[in-house]
């Protein structure tokens, strides 16, 4: 298990500048799982990557050919 300042390292890092792809997400969701499920950043993060689940979403949604 991690620290918390190890995984908010490996946060930024992981989406600073990045296309976030299925990848990312999935190193975002493996990061998550190695906090205490009740650690605060935990549940900082998890809300963190809620949003840039739906921005995902919304983002592939508007690139899809008409």
């Amino acid at each position: 298990m991690r620290n918390e300042n190890d995984v908010s390292l490996m946060w930024r890092q992981l989406f600073h500048g990045a296309n976030i792809t299925s990848e990312t997400v999935a190193k975002a969701e493996a990061l998550l799982e190695e906090l205490s499920p009740e650690s605060p950043l935990r549940h900082r993060l998890a809300g963190e990557l809620d949003e840039i689940r739906k921005l995902r979403k919304t983002q592939l949604k508007d690139n899809r050919p008409s």
